[in-house]
């Protein structure tokens, strides 16, 4: 009964690896260490209305962190559900097998709402429903729901840039272009308080990528660590995919007509050009996983290069997350975050 893309295995569990298919990335050398770290660790004052509140890089992740890890959860408590549902409708399939019903109709729906002329209930949407017809319909509504909960992570990670970007502004107007500054010296900044830098900050357009440059600009190690990395992927481009994949969840009902239309769109202000722009428009084509309605598909899908007998799988939401927190990490190492465990200056 599993089929490519299907919600679980025969076993009735969730699979996954989390590498990315079809990576064009290589094994990451040795990052060089030579720009020096910033010391960005000092805690920032927060006027507000409920008196004052303080700030800094590792509060600011560790919210960001705190946010995805609720939509886990989410995530999780109603994935449980339709675990219970896909286990007993294998039972049942076995069971319509077994005595030759497998066709017929195991179910039937109906839905009503009530005449504005009469008050009396009306049907409509009546259909009766096959087994294969109810696991088809179980996994389009957990790959919807799916869909809704990246819309969340992506828009935490976004949010996650713009606190980033006023943290690193209020410490150093300088690493500020002239239009973020509203056109103010640096020095005229020294009086503005941090909701100044973040309102300044959240008018910024083109997101993910104009402030993302900015941080290049700004951060050699942050672009060099974004292309070679353990992960082997481009953690810039996989932050455009993911900002795509948000816009047709959100205006286009997560449906893609044309992926490499949408490869292009994706990649269209990123400042890519030839051969590098053609390897990243087919590294977008290939990680994008499309339904036979062209819908986005964010369900577990067969890994690349493995034998069909093996049903190996990798979960292709989680792949996701997991890429926006290890560059939302990266970029706060830059800004001072000293990761648990971890010694910056040997990463």
């Amino acid at each position: 009964m599993a089929a490519p893309g299907v919600l679980m295995t025969s076993s009735g569990h969730l699979a996954g690896i989390g590498n990315f298919r079809g990576a064009i990335q290589t094994p990451a050398p040795a990052l060089s260490h030579s720009s020096p770290r910033i010391n960005y660790r000092c805690r920032l004052p927060l006027s507000g209305e409920h008196g004052v509140q303080a700030v800094n890089i590792d509060e600011i992740f560790t919210s960001y962190t705190d946010k995805v890890r609720d939509v886990q959860r989410f995530r999780w408590l109603s994935e449980g559900a339709a675990k219970n549902e896909y286990r007993a409708l294998l039972d049942m399939e076995s069971s319509s097998k077994t005595q030759g019903r497998e066709h017929r109709p195991v179910s039937m729906q109906a839905v009503r709402f009530r005449s504005a002329r009469s008050g009396k209930s009306l049907l409509y949407g009546f259909h009766e429903l096959t087994t294969a017809d109810r696991v088809a319909a179980l996994r389009k509504h957990t790959n919807r729901q799916r869909q809704w909960f990246l819309v969340e992570v992506y828009e935490f990670f976004e949010e996650f840039l713009k606190y980033a970007y006023s943290f690193m502004g209020i410490r150093e107007p300088a690493r500020w272009t002239s239009k973020d500054r509203d056109g103010l010296p640096t020095e005229a900044t020294a009086s503005m308080d941090w909701r100044w830098f973040l309102t300044r900050a959240r008018a910024k357009t083109d997101l993910p990528q104009s402030v993302l440059k900015q941080f290049h600009s700004e951060f050699p190690r942050l672009k060099e660590v974004e292309s070679k990395n353990q992960l082997r992927v481009n953690l810039f481009v996989v932050a455009l995919l993911v900002a795509q994949m948000r816009h047709h969840i959100v205006h286009a009902r997560g449906l893609v007509a044309d992926a490499e239309a949408f490869a292009r769109k994706a990649l269209s202000k990123s400042g890519f050009s030839g051969e590098t722009l053609n390897l990243h428009t087919e590294f977008i084509k290939n990680e994008l996983s499309l339904d036979s309605d062209g819908a986005i598909l964010l369900l577990n899908v067969p890994a690349t290069g493995t034998p069909p007998i093996l049903q190996v799988t990798y979960d292709m939401f989680d792949s996701l997350v997991d890429k926006l927190l290890a560059y939302a990490r990266e970029i706060s190492i830059e800004l001072g975050y000293i990761p648990p465990g971890d010694v910056p200056t040997s990463e």
